[in-house]
């Protein structure tokens, strides 16, 4: 997730002190963790300090720090210039993620733009009686990223899970919310406890968050595709792993897309958790909808202004045009442009190989009747589908809190087991 606090403002070409600046980038990172906002406010260029004062540094701050978890420690900062202007980007450790700061400064060496990034925390590989995992790098060399692949110990020649994490800048975990809770991880552990390897990775939005410099490069193919056949290809090349059976699961997006990596890169067969066959542009004004509809204290013109407006943004990711670089619905046009023409529902209905289609009834992202529903009437007498819906798990497969909302996935909590068993069963039954 990229948080842009505030923006750049044009300087004069400058002479810049890189210790300096440096130095003062991290007594500004350390103000902000300690809610000294005052004393980074004072540094603002007076150009932009009315929308970067230190009430918009609390807001900003307040919204990104319950999900960092304890602050550990301030790192390295990095510095660079173009003679205009100076950045600097100062890492701070954080328990659940880290954090990255983009500082830039003016020639009076005045702040004029700040930006906060989350970034992944380095990888934690673990080993328990039941499993062993390594790091490993998946993708190009230039920029590879950052992965974990478990082994289950004692299991000769076992199959293997392509796990694919949902939309956003996701980590190799989907670490989300204020208690850390890691989805993908819970998931490759308990299938590793069922004899099944896997391979999870950091999305390459999150390890390269300032990549790439031009937005027309922002496609669905460089977010996901690329990586997954990159991960694909690992994983048939591991010594051990029984390259004939190798699945992918994905979560969300990548459950959307599962039809797509399966295909392209002659997968075994997929395991499609709370994925969809319906365009995302619909689910997400789905999503909007229900937000606009529960608002308190809206008057019922500005309501139904704020549904056309939810209902134009969907139709114009729908028309989106190739090399388009607007943005829409947080996504450059032609991001939107190249996710569209992944015909899932086409490829879903080619597909003759096992698929295993997984749903929570309480998640309130994706619907179980218009979601989980379509795979079923797509997919209706399809000898190679199977399909179960889960009494009392969200989107995340993990127990429904009180709220149905996103605040609920901040209570600490894991994968329901019964999840891995059933994917583990399906694997070893053939299918």
């Amino acid at each position: 997730m990229l948080v842009l606090v505030f923006f750049l403002a044009g300087c004069a070409s400058a002479e810049f002190d890189e210790a300096a600046l440096s130095g003062e980038s991290k007594a500004y990172t350390q103000s902000l963790i300690d809610g000294d906002y005052d004393s980074v406010a004072a540094g603002v260029s007076a150009s932009v300090s009315d929308r970067l004062n230190a009430d918009i540094l609390r807001q900003g701050w307040e919204n990104i720090a319950p999900v960092l978890g304890g602050f550990e420690q301030i790192e390295d900062a990095t510095f660079t210039e173009d003679g205009n202007s100076a950045v600097v980007g100062v890492t701070c450790a954080f328990a659940n993620r880290n954090l990255l700061l983009t500082y830039t400064f003016n020639g009076k060496g005045e702040i004029a733009g700040l930006w906060m990034t989350y970034l992944p925390k380095p990888a934690q590989p673990q080993e328990t009686d039941a499993y062993k995992e390594k790091v490993v790098s998946v993708g190009n060399e230039d920029a590879p990223l950052e992965g974990i692949l478990t082994m289950p110990k004692g299991a000769e020649n076992p199959p293997a899970v392509l796990i694919v994490a949902g939309s956003g800048q996701q980590d190799m975990d989907e670490t989300v919310g204020a208690a850390g809770n890691k989805p993908l991880a819970d998931l490759a552990h308990g299938l590793a406890e069922h004899g099944i390897a896997s391979l999870r990775y950091n999305k390459r939005t999150a390890q390269y968050p300032n990549l790439p410099q031009d937005p027309k490069d922002i496609t669905i193919q460089y977010e996901v595709l690329d990586d997954a056949a990159a991960g694909a290809e690992l994983l048939k090349n591991t010594e051990g792993i029984d390259a004939r059976h190798v699945y992918v699961l994905g979560h969300s997006l990548g459950g959307m897309l599962a039809p797509k990596i399966a295909q392209d890169n002659g997968l075994a067969g997929l395991i499609s958790l709370a994925g969809s066959p319906r365009s995302l542009e619909d689910i997400m004004l789905d999503q909007n909808r229900a937000a606009i509809e529960a608002a308190e204290g809206v008057s019922d013109q500005d309501r139904q202004a704020a549904l056309a407006q939810a209902g134009a943004l969907a139709e114009a990711a729908k028309n989106a045009k190739e090399g388009g670089t607007g943005v829409i619905l947080n996504a450059t046009e032609n991001y939107w442009y190249t996710l569209n023409q992944v015909d899932t529902p086409g490829i879903v209905q080619s597909l003759d190989i096992p698929m295993l289609f997984l749903q929570g009834d309480a998640d309130f992202q994706v619907s179980p009747e218009a979601d989980f529903g379509a795979w079923k009437e797509l997919l209706s007498g399809r000898q190679n589908a199977a399909f179960k819906l889960y009494p009392g798990l969200n989107h995340l497969f993990m127990p429904a809190g009180e709220t149905g909302t996103i605040s609920d996935y901040d209570a600490p909590a894991s994968v329901d087991p019964q999840v891995t068993e059933d994917i583990s069963s399906w694997i070893f039954s053939g299918n």
